[in-house]
């Protein structure tokens, strides 16, 4: 008796400390996930092998093999007690969310149903990283055909199951012809409108669910996908793979819809057993650390989550993550240049993610153009055929002044119409900068006709107007100065201003040793809207700024872009196109007096109005 007393004693000391302990961290890693888990080994496996299975499943589907990308991040928590603080809502069992550098799988707990939750946002995902762009309707329907993917045994999968609440609204909703769903971009009211989304939801996945389990339409399905891919809408796919008429197919669509018997798809799967092998670690405190505060993003954790990564800093200086992080933050708080000093560090410490090449590359472009070179051909080591990384690997070079390497690299490039506009755009400014002006035209015009935005097309007739207003000024000089005039300084195509590092003393004083004396005269200040920038004609030096103050204009004058300090924007570049400003902003200049002709003085601050 008194054994049993003391052994229920010593069970009642240990549960009390177990319900009191912290949560057990493991760490899983498969070619395609990380994950993190205080789940149970079994519960972890089990999870890691299904999403590894909707991964292949879907690419196999697609025909596309899979592009190299940053594994995605599965964060599983053993209890709703741990999942509770950082759980969208009462209802979300899980979710996916693209957090700084990384994408995470957020699950509540593991099974059936909060896989096919995480499931549909994932799908979105893997598509995007094979590059795959689907049109709404489509992209959405196979995000919701794939949300019933289910692990059979070790050899197969099934998928296409019923949704019972698509059935019920596809039944009980009016129809929306399918040459609007199919029509609809991201832009549509179809596709961003609660009233309406809806029925792109459901009218998507019925579609996508008949071809792809149908035994009439499966067969070319991955044909249908490949046409959709490479440009054909909807209908036109549709009339070329299968021979079908968008009217005809709306009506065997709807006839499928109202019928009593759904297909499902049962498949043969082939399975790495590597995958299946998969060992258990423990996780380190600092990677747990770093996955919570990466998904903590209730506003009022920021503060919180800095503070976190400045500490997951200090205790692992050669870590490169909690860098990136604070950059990221950084970066979404208005403070690019913090940004890209952060980046940069991580990227020293050894960062080579996709995303954070990419984003350092393209915020560093003008200001360390030589480092976003670096960063850009890693990333194009990576990814050799993405035309995004090639091409903005000409732009950085044409900012380092390497116009020889621009051209060559733009020389690589088969740009796809989407990316055609920017393609001609740099091209052209490479032109300029080796005094080829004749080519820069035709290659502004290309810029211009292949334009997708408004971005495109403020950006071509920019460039055009420049070269017009180069043209005119070689044709007002005489034939005999014109060759003179086809070589441009590279300052003026587009020209950069960079904000300095850190504000410097006050300009009214100058420090000398602990007293501050007066220094030059104090700045003078006009105030008024931004109307032009004069650029300098082939051989001249000097920039003008035009303010018009409303009682006239003033002209002020400088000598580079680094002679002036720029305030009052968030990034940390200024673009300027020579000629008429486009865009009337409100700026404050300080300047000197000057005796310049043509000049109300020379130009020392300027600073954009909120």
């Amino acid at each position: 008796m008194n054994w049993i007393k003391t052994s229920a004693l010593a069970l009642l000391v240990a549960s009390t400390s177990l319900l009191g302990a912290e949560p057990r961290w493991i760490r899983m890693h498969s070619p395609n996930f990380e994950v993190l888990s205080s789940a149970s080994e079994k519960e972890t496996r089990n999870t890691l092998r299904y999403f590894e299975q909707v991964r292949d499943f879907f690419l196999k589907m697609n025909g596309h093999p899979p592009r190299e990308s940053t594994p995605v991040f599965i964060l599983i928590f053993g209890s709703e007690k741990e999942y509770a603080p950082y759980s969208l809502n009462k209802l979300a069992l899980a979710y996916f969310v693209p957090r700084g550098e990384r994408d995470y799988i957020v699950m509540g707990r593991t099974g059936e149903l909060a896989e096919h939750v995480a499931t549909h946002e994932y799908t979105h995902l893997v598509a995007q990283h094979a590059g795959l762009e689907y049109p709404p309707w489509l992209n959405e329907g196979i995000a919701e055909l794939f949300s019933t993917f289910t692990i059979l045994n070790d050899t197969s999968v099934t998928i296409g199951d019923p949704i019972p609440e698509r059935i019920n609204a596809l039944r009980n909703v009016r129809w929306v012809p399918l040459a609007t769903i199919m029509g609809a971009d991201e832009n549509s009211p179809y596709y961003n409108e609660e009233g309406k989304a809806g029925s792109l939801y459901n009218e998507g996945w019925a579609a996508v669910h008949f071809l792809n389990t149908d035994k009439a339409y499966r067969p070319k399905f991955t044909a249908f996908l490949t046409a959709i891919l490479n440009g054909a809408t909807g209908p036109e796919a549709l009339q070329a793979v299968y021979g079908k008429s968008l009217p005809a197919f709306e009506t065997e669509l709807q006839g499928y819809v109202n019928q009593d018997a759904f297909n499902h798809l049962i498949a043969k799967v082939e399975i790495d057993r590597t995958k299946k092998q998969i060992e258990s670690m423990p996780a380190s405190s600092f990677d747990v650390k770093l996955a919570l505060a990466d998904i903590d993003d209730r506003p009022e954790s920021r503060a919180n989550q800095r503070r976190l990564l400045e500490q997951l800093k200090m205790e692992e200086p050669k870590r490169p993550e909690p860098l990136a992080g604070l950059g990221y933050l950084d970066w979404q708080e208005g403070n690019a240049d913090r940004a890209i000093e952060n980046f940069s560090r991580a990227y020293a410490l050894g960062d080579r993610s996709y995303r954070l090449l990419w984003d350092f590359s393209r915020l560093a472009e003008s200001s360390r153009p030589q480092e976003s070179v670096r960063a850009l051909k890693d990333l194009e080591a990576l990814e050799p055929d993405r035309g995004e990384v090639q091409t903005e690997l000409a732009w950085a070079q044409y900012y380092a002044r390497q116009f020889d390497d621009s051209l060559a690299t733009l020389a690589n490039i088969k740009p796809t119409t989407k990316l055609a506009s920017r393609y001609f755009t740099i091209l052209a400014y490479a032109q300029i900068a080796k005094g080829d002006r004749t080519s820069a035209s035709r290659s502004a015009g290309f810029a211009s006709r292949f334009a997708q935005n408004a971005d495109d097309r403020n950006q071509a007739e920019r460039l055009q107007r420049y070269l017009e207003s180069a043209a005119n000024s070689a044709s007002r000089r005489g034939a005999s100065n014109a060759a003179e005039s086809s070589s441009v300084d590279v300052a003026v195509a587009p020209p950069r201003l960079v904000r300095p590092d850190a504000p410097g003393p006050d300009p009214g004083v100058r420090t000398a040793g602990s007293s501050l004396q007066p220094a030059n005269p104090p700045l003078k200040t006009v105030r008024g809207i931004f109307t032009e920038f004069i650029c300098p004609e082939n051989g001249k030096t000097g920039l003008r700024f035009v303010v018009d103050t409303g009682n006239g204009k003033v002209t002020l004058g400088f000598a580079t872009p680094q002679s002036v300090t720029i305030r009052g924007r968030d990034s940390s570049k200024v673009d300027l196109f020579c000629g008429v400003q486009d865009e009337k902003l409100h700026v404050t200049a300080e300047y000197d007096d000057t005796t310049d002709p043509g000049l109300n003085g020379i130009l020392r601050v300027f600073t954009y109005e909120k």
